[in-house]
């Protein structure tokens, strides 16, 4: 999973940093692949980001993984 920091502007998306903050041990729940016509077999959420009060983000998901299910979190801070 990537999380991108953009500042979109009039002439440009303005990505400044796209980094993966969490790789799933097995990226579907069947044999498809882990592309978007496939969503529905994801073994994991898009993720919701919540800015930290210390500068960092709380980014929250859910997933299907081998070694468990539920929710799970990623602090980050930006560089």
């Amino acid at each position: 999973m990537y999380v991108a920091i953009a500042r979109p502007g009039a002439a440009a998306f303005g990505v400044e940093s796209n980094q993966s903050v969490w790789r799933a041990a097995r990226a579907t729940l069947g044999d498809t692949s882990p592309d978007h016509a496939d969503w529905t077999g994801f073994a994991f959420g898009e993720p919701s980001i919540t800015p930290l009060s210390d500068g960092s983000w709380l980014v929250v998901f859910w997933c299907i993984q081998a070694d468990g299910q539920g929710v799970r979190f990623v602090k980050i801070s930006p560089a």
